[in-house]
């Protein structure tokens, strides 16, 4: 658990034999770091458009509405793909995710069954599909990608790493699994606090950065761009979650970024803003306070 204000850490407890030093596993943080990525790929022409159709880059997409979806739609989960979320079925795509040897191939099985841009469904095979894209445009691999554009840029204290689902295939898990630490899980907060900005530089565009702290439907308030989103004591949230309680929260108002990391002994059936990041976000105001 660490609380930083005003770029200063006030607040750093680890458990467990963990330290600062120790690497863990984002989870579905990571789906906020595609969204990023998106949006480097976009500053830097590799994208022309966010309402590009993802068929243009990925040309052997299926389904009825395949030839529809925009790349916007993949990062606001709104691109009708077919997709069950539950991890707890050995069947489900996203635990194929986890283990399957070819994910790409997963990926390009999937239908879109719904039309685009008009309903939300959380889905970690728009992000999988959506760093395809990303390597598609750029014809670089999406971990090499974000370590040049992104995280490279941050002056992180360690190093970091992607899983992949296999030594043959060699595709990035990207919609799960960036192992970092709590401090430079931390810095990737201070990116979205400070409006893409890192000491000075522009990493990501600011413009961006804005767009995506903000519902991106009208009917649900809880999603923007790879963020979800709260109100919260009168207070505008946004945060990177992961499935066990991995949460990087930030709160632009009160520059303040709190991070947490570790498991959770119950599942709470959802990812985003549940009751427990209520409870990290009262005590770390409790201590700027």
């Amino acid at each position: 658990y660490v609380v930083i204000h005003r770029d200063t850490i006030i607040a750093e407890k680890y458990y467990k034999g963990y330290s600062s030093n120790s690497s863990t596993n984002s989870f579905s943080m990571a789906k906020t770091l595609v969204s990023a990525s998106m949006a480097k790929a976009l500053e830097l022409g590799y994208i022309e458009s966010l309402n590009d159709k993802v068929i243009d880059y990925i040309p052997n997409l299926r389904g009825e509405f395949a030839n529809q979806v925009r790349v916007i739609d993949l990062a606001t989960m709104t691109s009708g793909l077919k997709w069950n979320e539950g991890t707890s079925d050995p069947f489900s795509p996203v635990a194929k995710q986890y283990f399957i040897n070819d994910v790409e191939e997963l990926m390009l099985n999937q239908p879109f069954i719904e039309k685009p841009g008009e309903k939300y469904h959380y889905s970690s095979g728009n992000t999988q599909l959506l760093s395809l894209l990303i390597e598609k445009a750029s014809g670089i691999k999406f971990d090499k990608f974000f370590e040049k554009e992104i995280w490279s840029k941050i002056n992180p204290d360690n190093d970091a790493y992607w899983q992949i689902d296999s030594k043959e295939s060699g595709n990035v898990k990207s919609f799960c699994c960036l192992h970092s630490n709590a401090r430079d899980f931390s810095r990737l907060g201070k990116l979205y606090i400070d409006d893409g900005s890192w000491n000075g530089s522009q990493i990501i565009d600011s413009t961006f950065i804005q767009k995506s702290t903000k519902p991106y439907l009208d009917d649900f308030k809880e999603y923007g761009i790879g963020v979800w989103l709260s109100d919260y004591k009168d207070l505008k949230i946004s945060l990177m979650s992961g499935h066990q309680g991995q949460y990087v929260i930030m709160i632009p108002e009160k520059k303040l970024i709190i991070t947490r990391l570790g498991e959770r002994d119950v599942d709470l059936g959802r990812a985003g803003v549940s009751p427990d990041v209520l409870i990290y976000i009262d005590e770390a105001l409790k201590l700027i306070n």
